[in-house]
């Protein structure tokens, strides 16, 4: 038997099905066959009760998830809007610290980059 926590509840129930339809009256382990059910019972409940939970928990997933497109357009909007504001713009401190990367650094990057490569593009050729 695997340690898989369906396999465990599909065990119970085989057990189970099997005492009641073949030895209902007779005792094993000092439980008669109602007292095994009272036993694990609790078992049961918390299958339910994870079920009830996963069933929750996707359903909060699946509103985070259409929340979050809404808001992804929402904040697009605004980002564009400070790189289009005359005051603010593209390579404005608001803009760096939203999170990205003004132009001006962003161009000289490219510079940096361009130079790296053509050193390289050198250095393989000699």
């Amino acid at each position: 038997m695997t340690r898989n926590s369906n396999d465990f509840y599909s065990r119970l129930s085989v057990v189970s099905k099997a005492w009641s339809t073949r030895r209902p009256n007779k005792k094993f382990g000092d439980f008669t066959h109602e007292d095994f059910l009272k036993a694990v019972e609790p078992s049961r409940v918390a299958r339910v009760q994870v079920a009830e939970l996963e069933k929750r928990l996707a359903e909060a997933i699946a509103s985070r998830d259409e929340a979050d497109s809404v808001s992804r357009r929402v904040l697009q909007r605004v980002v564009n809007a400070v790189r289009a504001d005359g005051e603010d713009g593209e390579d404005s401190e608001l803009y760096s610290a939203m999170g990205y990367v003004p132009r001006t650094v962003r161009n000289s990057l490219r510079g940096i980059r361009r130079a790296m490569n053509a050193e390289k593009t050198t250095e393989e050729t000699t």
